[in-house]
């Protein structure tokens, strides 16, 4: 599965309000319900030494509890409750890939208040198999800062 919280992040050093940024305060809210489209993207890199240079871009696929196709075009996820939940997700690789030349991966992005944000720093998570991504981002818009987590 793929899951993560969407909160309004305050910007501590312009309201001098307490707490770290990227870090949900108790003050903080979480983003409104369907204020936030998900989109997952399959995305497979070239390697060149420690440089990645992405060749090919699709959709990813992935299924909701009831087993319907999430194909993030015409059936989307959004938020609910500050929190996203894709329940099960297709493992991003491709057969007979030459994984000594690429890399295969997801790149989330979140739409929101007319902005596509996509995060910079993926965890994987240690205690889930098929490589379950943990996602943690702060991203900045005109007047609020979106954190994903």
């Amino acid at each position: 599965h793929l899951s993560g919280m969407v909160w309004i992040d305050n910007d501590e050093q312009k309201d001098q309000s307490i707490g770290t940024l990227g870090v949900k305060d108790s003050a903080e809210k979480y983003a409104d319900d369907n204020s936030v489209e998900i989109v997952v993207w399959k995305v497979k890199y070239e390697k060149d030494g420690d440089k990645l240079t992405e060749v090919e871009r699709t959709k990813a696929i992935a299924w909701d509890e009831e087993g319907k196709k999430i194909d993030f075009i015409d059936n989307r996820i959004y938020i609910k409750d500050g929190k996203y939940f894709i329940p099960e997700i297709q493992v991003p690789a491709e057969e007979g890939l030459d994984t000594s030349k690429y890399v295969m991966s997801y790149d989330v992005e979140f739409v929101y208040d007319g902005q596509t944000y996509e995060a910079t720093e993926y965890l994987k998570s240690s205690n889930v198999s098929f490589g379950s991504i943990a996602i943690k981002s702060i991203f900045i818009s005109k007047e609020k800062r979106l954190a994903i987590s």
